[in-house]
């Protein structure tokens, strides 16, 4: 059984059921978290995605795709009563699980076969026979957990560059240049690896972690002003625009679509 999810993902809480779970012990070094996402059995005009800096192997109708690094919000069309299956990389480790850059694979969805080709059907065929979607996740973890011996990589220096930007806040003074003295790394190096790891440099990277800082709290702050303050933007005003930027939406519509 799903452990009880520690959070929602906001692209998927107003469409169905969602629940997330840690990985495998032996996966955590690779895996940030397991999810399952039941889409409910009446029609669905279609499911909102939003940027949130994140890359996630995903398994759906018998077929594993991957979903690069979003930008900006897209809407996905699925069928009724569908199941996805996801396993989201840690910050940083999916390029050495997919051998290419994320910038390859910004605001987009690349079948998995197309980059491991004969071991991405086989992983597929594996984990279709799964009973339920739950099996069906233990199945990709044993798959992902035999191929994780070829992964030697750690990519901890961007994880913590995520942690730190999850954190930072527009009063704290040039939280980019903060991480790079931390990664004792020149701001360019620091652009570069972050290119690598998230498709974008760390400002973006940024503006994307304060947004989901905002779909995250938005509900329990005493109005979008506070709300703001609180998370870093500099006010309502600029908060409503980056939402915007982001997600297509005004702050109150993106927040009817994640009730």
């Amino acid at each position: 059984m799903m452990a009880q999810p520690n959070h929602i993902d906001h692209r998927c809480s107003a469409h169905g059921d969602y629940a997330e779970a840690a990985p495998d012990a032996a996966l955590r070094r690779h895996i940030a978290l397991v999810w399952i996402h039941r889409l409910p059995c009446e029609p669905e005009p279609s499911v909102l995605v939003v940027p949130d800096g994140c890359i996630d192997l995903l398994w759906c109708d018998s077929t594993l795709s991957v979903a690069g690094p979003d930008r900006v919000a897209r809407r996905q069309v699925l069928a009724p009563g569908s199941v996805v299956v996801g396993l989201r990389f840690q910050p940083g480790a999916a390029r050495h699980w997919l051998r290419l850059p994320a910038t390859d694979i910004v605001d987009q969805r690349i079948a998995l076969e197309d980059i491991w080709g004969a071991d991405a059907r086989r992983l597929a065929d594996e984990a279709g026979i799964g009973q339920d979607p739950e099996d069906i996740a233990r199945r990709l973890q044993r798959g992902l957990r035999r191929r994780a011996e070829d992964v030697t990589a750690d990519d901890r220096d961007m994880r913590m560059l995520f942690a730190q930007l999850s954190q930072s806040h527009d009063s704290m003074p040039c939280p980019v240049s903060a991480a790079a003295a931390r990664l004792d790394v020149s701001p360019r190096t620091l652009r570069r690896r972050s290119h690598d790891a998230f498709g974008y440099g760390p400002k973006t990277l940024e503006r994307i972690l304060r947004f989901q800082r905002f779909l995250a709290t938005a509900r329990d702050a005493d109005g979008l002003a506070d709300c703001a303050a609180a998370i870093g933007y500099a006010d309502q005003a600029h908060l409503s625009r980056e939402v915007k930027r982001l997600s297509g939406l005004p702050p109150t519509t993106i927040l009817d679509h994640i009730a």
